[in-house]
């Protein structure tokens, strides 16, 4: 049988789901998943569930004592876990969708890698991302699952899938492409994405403004439609900027790279990255440089413009990006072939026997990650789970602050607004 890039990457990333299912049981045993912020994201798609239909956006009195329980997330997955959750139960619904947003990013990697051409990348990339532990910042089976930041993970997920279809788009203007586009762009209204998201777009569109003033009625149809789709989102979110989840007083230091990104990823890794922007598509170097000066500038970005850079918390930016360029440089080099004297050797395989233990380790990481943060054996738990007993010997639903200090570590209750008997 002839051995295919296509057929390999095929192999690849059915090799990575049997993997990923060996990781993901303990989520599905029975009660709430409890870390740091999946609970409370838990109470959100139980809000938009049982939200009565007379009360506008989803206004829960559970979340926050009655406030949007999706104003600092996006809505579209929300309705859609909801949706699903009237059939199956939310709490299932729930923990299926927190598998999807641990895999959005591999999918769209995948999506956008294809789209160019790439296909060995593609598979190659998608097992990385799906096998990568990640860290509170970077993405990953940790950001999904211990942090709980899941919405915003799934969201970079599909924002590399809007950045193929228009990429699509920008190589073959059409009405249908144009369409993938606008369906794509609702499912990155998370504000943290958005910025970004939006600044992308407008790159890649000013680098090809000649492809889209030569199809001005598919150009205008696009911008318009994105704009019809998305005003319900981004109307208030322009006029209520002052709502906006800052970088949290400032933007990326040596510290927070060195501890959350850095030090996740084997130097190896980060060389055959920086290898792989040489032979990468120029639609994907733009769109990689742009990430790169972005990083940049949230280390040295004044304020107020550092706020909007969000931080370490692009750091669920750069992930992508880097195991992307990873993919492409092995891919590179297994479309080689090297003589040794009478001999041919094929490089994809030496790509292949390398590739393993370079994912064994991320993989190894993940299932550990999994063992401990799925079976509650992580050290937060001990710590909300005094939180927990401590709040509910409380009179009231108001602790001043000098009962709150008095308790013990503050910390423990900065998630206290949704920890309710749902």
């Amino acid at each position: 049988m002839r051995l295919t890039l296509n057929g390999v990457s095929y192999a690849i990333i059915i090799l990575t789901l049997v993997l990923a299912l060996t990781i993901i049981p303990p989520l599905f045993k029975s009660g709430i998943p409890t870390n740091i912020d999946t609970p409370c994201h838990y109470l959100r798609a139980y809000c938009v569930a049982n939200v009565d239909s007379s009360v506008p956006n989803n206004w829960c009195n559970l979340w926050q004592a009655g406030t949007p329980a999706s104003q600092y997330y996006f809505p579209p997955i929300d309705f859609l876990m909801a949706m699903l959750g009237k059939v199956i139960g939310v709490l299932l619904s729930y923990k299926i969708f927190l598998v999807l947003a641990w895999l959005t990013q591999a999918v769209g990697a995948y999506v956008l890698l294809r789209t160019l051409g790439h296909k060995l990348a593609a598979g190659l990339a998608f097992a990385m991302l799906a096998l990568q532990g990640g860290s509170w910042h970077f993405a990953g089976f940790e950001q999904v699952f211990l942090v709980g930041i899941w919405p915003y993970v799934m969201s970079t997920g599909f924002w590399l899938i809007g950045m193929a279809t228009f990429m699509m788009f920008l190589r073959k203007p059409s009405y249908k492409t144009a369409i993938l586009t606008v369906i794509a762009t609702i499912f990155i209204t998370h504000p943290m994405t958005l910025v970004f998201g939006a600044i992308s777009y407008a790159f890649l569109a000013i680098v090809h403004y000649k492809q889209l003033l030569s199809h001005r009625k598919l150009t205008i149809f696009l911008v318009a439609m994105t704009l019809l789709v998305n005003a319900y989102y981004i109307i208030p979110f322009l006029l209520k900027l002052s709502l906006f989840p800052s970088a949290i007083g400032g933007g990326l230091s040596k510290e927070l790279w060195v501890g959350y990104i850095w030090s996740k990823v084997p130097v190896l890794l980060w060389a055959l990255g920086a290898v792989g922007l040489v032979f990468m598509h120029k639609q994907l170097r733009w769109l990689s440089g742009l990430v790169i000066v972005w990083t940049i500038l949230n280390f040295v970005a004044p304020n107020p413009f550092r706020d909007y850079t969000i931080g370490v918390r692009f750091g669920a930016f750069i992930a992508p990006i880097l195991f992307m360029s990873v993919a492409i440089t092995l891919e590179r080099i297994a479309k080689l072939r090297i003589k040794l004297g009478r001999f041919v050797l094929p490089m994809i395989f030496v790509v292949l026997i390398a590739f393993v233990p370079l994912v064994y380790p991320l993989y190894k990481r993940t299932n550990d990650l999994g063992n401990s943060i799925l079976l509650s054996d992580h050290e937060i738990y001990n710590e909300q789970k005094q939180a927990y007993d401590f709040l509910s010997h409380q009179e009231g639903r108001v602790l001043t602050e000098e009962t709150l200090y008095n308790s013990g570590d503050a910390r423990r209750f900065t998630h206290s607004h949704c920890l309710l008997p749902v």
